[in-house]
C-alpha cells in the first residue's frame, strides 16, 4: 500500500474512467457510510483494471481534491485555466451528469403528487346547498322582469377608473406632482451651476495660458535684443582689432626687420 497520496496519470484516469462507467458521481450523498462504501468499489475496480496499490481513503482525497480544481478551473472562466487541469474534461462529463440527474430527480419529485388527496363530502350539507340553491331559483323566475340597471360596484369602478385615469397624460405618465416638480428644478440648477462652473474654469485656465504665453513672448524677446546687442558689441571689437591689425606692418616685415636687427 503506498502510504503517501501521489496519483500517476494513468491511476487517476482509470479511477475517473470507472466512475463514469458505473456512474458512482451521481451516487454521493451527505451519508458518509454511504460513501465510503462507493469508494470501496472503486478500489476494487481499480484493482481488477491493475491498478492496487489505492485504497478506499485515497482515492475518496483524490476525488475532493480533483473537485476543488475542477471548480476553481471552471469558475475562472479561463482557457488557458482550464487546459492546464488536465482532467477537466472527464470530471465535466461527471459532473454535468450528476446535475442532470438531480434536475431530473426534482422535476419528478415536483410532479409527483405523493400520497393520493382524499376528499370527504358531507351529504347532509350537500343536500341543504342543493335545496337552498332550488328555492333561489324559484324566487328568481317568480319575479316579475325589471329593467336592467347599473350595480353601485360598476358605478364605483367606473368612478375610480375616470379619478385614475385622469392622474395620467396622454403619453401614459404621470402627470407631475409638486414634489417631481421641485426635483426637477434642484436638478436643473445644479447642472445650471455645473455648467457655470466649468465655463469659470475655463476662462481661468485660458487667462493664465495667455498670460504665460505673454511671459514668454517677453522673455523670448529680452533674449534676442541682448544677443543682438552682444553680437553689435563683438562685431565693433573684431572690426576695430582687424583693422589695427591691417593697419600695422605684416608679419613678413616684422620678420625681416628682426633679422637685420
Amino acid at each position: 500500500m503506498n502510504k503517501r497520496n501521489i496519483w500517476k496519470y494513468e491511476e487517476t484516469k482509470e479511477m475517473l474512467q470507472i466512475m463514469q462507467d458505473n456512474n458512482y458521481a451521481g451516487a454521493f450523498s451527505s451519508k458518509h457510510k454511504q460513501n465510503m462504501e462507493i469508494f470501496r468499489k472503486i478500489e476494487n475496480k481499480m484493482i481488477e483494471s491493475g491498478y492496487p496499490y489505492k485504497n478506499y481513503m485515497q482515492i475518496g482525497v483524490r476525488w475532493k481534491n480533483l473537485k476543488n480544481l475542477y471548480t476553481k478551473a471552471k469558475r475562472s472562466n479561463s482557457k488557458n485555466e482550464q487546459q492546464l487541469f488536465p482532467f477537466y474534461e472527464e470530471m465535466d462529463n461527471l459532473l454535468k451528469r450528476v446535475d442532470k440527474s438531480v434536475a431530473g430527480e426534482e422535476c419528478v419529485s415536483a410532479l409527483d403528487p405523493g400520497e393520493p388527496v382524499s376528499v370527504k363530502i358531507n351529504t347532509s350539507a350537500a343536500s341543504e346547498l342543493s335545496t337552498s340553491v332550488q328555492d333561489d331559483t324559484a324566487s328568481v323566475d317568480n319575479k316579475p322582469p325589471s329593467k336592467p340597471a347599473r350595480s353601485v360596484a360598476v358605478q364605483r369602478a367606473s368612478v375610480s377608473t375616470s379619478k385614475t385615469l385622469g392622474r395620467y397624460t396622454a403619453a401614459g405618465q404621470k402627470k407631475p406632482t409638486r414634489k417631481n416638480a421641485l426635483d426637477t428644478t434642484i436638478a436643473m440648477s445644479k447642472q445650471e451651476l455645473s455648467d457655470e462652473f466649468y465655463r469659470s474654469q475655463k476662462r481661468l485656465i485660458d487667462y493664465e495660458f495667455s498670460l504665460y504665453v505673454r511671459k514668454e513672448q517677453e522673455l523670448i524677446d529680452r533674449i534676442q535684443e541682448t544677443t543682438r546687442t552682444m553680437m553689435e558689441e563683438n562685431m565693433n571689437t573684431f572690426f576695430t582689432r582687424l583693422k589695427d591689425v591691417l593697419a600695422g606692418p605684416s608679419v613678413q616685415q616684422v620678420e625681416v626687420i628682426e633679422t637685420y636687427e
